[in-house]
């Protein structure tokens, strides 16, 4: 039994577990200032994440993250952040703007148990996706 529960800790820190990486780029462009037509948004750890759209209002791009986490229920999104939150507000902005995201599959983990008695047999398994999702968000101050 005790082998059971080291192979789901192994599957929860391999699917996701790990601290998301939010890193910022800034960006320079004669295109930095903007303005939107609207969208979705959802104000979480002090920003805004527009998840759909852009703000209805002028802005000015001041850069990317890269958010790279792992896969899995415990990993998280992006959206709502404390990484993402953390990484705009220290580049100067008010919120970001979803602009894509992928993930990549590398593997699984595994794992089961079985026992019998006489003619009956018991058994259960588990499985758990290995991976990375990165997400791309423009950082973006509110000018007006």
């Amino acid at each position: 039994m005790r082998h059971v529960f080291a192979f789901l800790a192994l599957a929860l820190i391999a699917s996701g577990s790990a601290e998301a990486k939010s890193r910022f780029q800034p960006y320079e462009g004669s295109d930095a200032i903007m303005e939107g037509k609207g969208g979705t948004r959802v104000t979480k750890n002090g920003i805004d994440y527009w998840n759909s759209g852009m703000p209805p209002r002028r802005f000015k791009v001041l850069g990317l993250i890269e958010d790279k986490r792992g896969l899995g229920r415990l990993a998280g999104d992006a959206i709502g952040s404390k990484s993402v939150a953390k990484a705009a507000k220290a580049a100067g902005g008010d919120a970001v703007v979803f602009l894509s995201s992928n993930a990549r599959v590398t593997g699984a983990v595994s794992g089961g148990q079985a026992s019998a008695y006489g003619n009956q047999a018991y058994g259960s398994g588990w499985s758990a996706a290995v991976g990375v999702q990165t997400a791309k968000l423009a950082v973006i101050k509110y000018l007006d």
